[in-house]
């Protein structure tokens, strides 16, 4: 069944609003993530679920215009305190045959990413406890995971690594406090256990 004009263009609002208010807040690193933000992704989420269970994943081909296309996928990747949101959607995308796309890849990473596992693409990046921005574990060598980014058209990790190089580092303390607090809230969220934080950082001592 064909997505209604009027239900895509919500999804486009709501994906508007999201950069709007991300632009407006700007946060900084350390601060977290602003409850502002937080509320307004988990309503775009709610949102996009009510439209999927009716109409199915968003896809071109079943009639989803290109940008709601786009504006569904930014919601779901905003999601990040709603595992199962992130987690259902990346199977859908799975049994939609979208295994081999840069969105399922995208979403696969970042959810590997807040469950603490190493990722596929290289494509999430962030701060490490000396308040270096570094790309996050990945689970092969750099060359296989660079076959897999080019094979979806993804420049490779190391052109991809040049913007994140001009984040700014933070130091040490308010590095080591924000990965804390991060922590917390991936076990708080029910991303991973405290087990599975714990194991990781032993093995990147």
């Amino acid at each position: 069944m064909a997505l209604p004009l009027s239900l895509g263009q919500q999804l486009i609002e709501k994906a508007q609003l999201d950069k709007v208010l991300l632009t407006r807040l700007n946060p900084r690193p350390e601060e977290g993530y602003h409850p502002k933000l937080r509320h307004l992704h988990e309503q775009n989420a709610h949102f996009l679920q009510q439209v999927i269970t009716r109409y199915g994943f968003p896809s071109s081909a079943d009639g989803w215009y290109q940008e709601a296309v786009e504006a569904a996928f930014l919601i779901v990747q905003h999601a990040i305190s709603l595992p199962e949101m992130m987690t259902e959607t990346l199977n859908l995308m799975e049994n939609r045959g979208m295994k081999l796309s840069v969105r399922y890849a995208l979403l696969s990473d970042r959810i590997r990413f807040f469950q603490r596992k190493p990722q596929q693409y290289g494509s999430q990046y962030d701060y490490d406890a000396s308040g270096i921005m570094k790309i996050w574990w990945i689970s092969d060598g750099v060359e296989d995971v660079d076959a897999r980014r080019k094979a979806l058209g993804l420049p490779v990790i190391a052109d991809n690594s040049k913007r994140f190089s001009l984040s700014p580092r933070l130091a040490p303390e308010v590095a080591a406090k924000r990965l804390n607090d991060f922590h917390h809230w991936l076990v708080e969220t029910g991303w991973c256990s405290q087990e599975t934080i714990d194991q990781q950082n032993g093995m990147h001592l």
